[in-house]
C-alpha cells in the first residue's frame, strides 16, 4: 500500500462487459476507428467473455476464446485485430488498477499469426493482355517489358 501498488480486490468485480463500456466511452479516436473497435468488441469479445468478472479472467479463458475465434472461420489477420483490441482493453484495466495483470500477456497466450501471403507474379502473356487493354496514355504505367 505504501508503495502505491495496492489493488482493491473489489475493483476487479466489474464484468468484462461493464469494463468494455467504460473503456470504449473513454477512447479518443476518429469515428470510423471507434465504430470498428466497438463492433469487434461487441461481436467477438462480449458474447464469450462479457459476463466474466475482470478478476476471474485467466489465461485459459483467453486461449479458449481464441480457439472459438479460429473455429468460427475468421481470418487469422482479423483474429489478430480482435485480440489486439481485447489486449488494449485489459491493459487499460491494469493501468486503472482494476486487475493486477493482463491475461492476454501471459506466456501461454499467443496472438493469432496472420497467414503468410504468397505473391504470384503474372506471366508475360497476362501482362501483355492487360497492357493492350489499357488506353494508350496509360500503357507506360504497366512498365517496359523485356524481350
Amino acid at each position: 500500500m505504501t508503495r502505491g501498488l495496492y489493488i482493491d480486490p473489489r475493483a476487479g468485480r466489474l464484468t468484462v462487459r461493464q469494463h468494455a463500456e467504460r473503456w470504449l466511452a473513454s477512447l479518443t479516436m476518429d469515428p470510423s476507428t471507434f465504430v470498428s473497435t466497438e463492433t469487434r468488441i461487441r461481436l467477438h469479445v462480449l458474447p464469450h467473455l462479457g459476463s466474466r468478472s475482470l478478476d476471474s479472467l485467466r489465461s485459459i479463458h483467453i486461449r479458449e476464446w481464441l480457439r472459438k475465434l479460429e473455429d468460427g472461420g475468421l481470418s487469422p489477420a482479423y483474429q489478430r485485430v480482435i485480440f489486439a483490441n481485447l489486449n488494449a482493453m485489459l491493459a487499460a484495466a491494469v493501468d486503472d488498477r482494476l486487475i493486477p495483470h493482463n491475461p492476454c500477456r501471459s506466456s501461454s497466450v499467443k496472438a493469432p499469426k496472420p497467414e503468410p501471403r504468397r505473391i504470384v507474379l503474372w506471366g508475360r502473356e497476362r501482362v501483355l493482355a492487360v497492357r493492350s487493354a489499357l488506353p494508350t496514355r496509360y500503357r507506360a504505367a504497366a512498365g517496359p517489358l523485356a524481350t
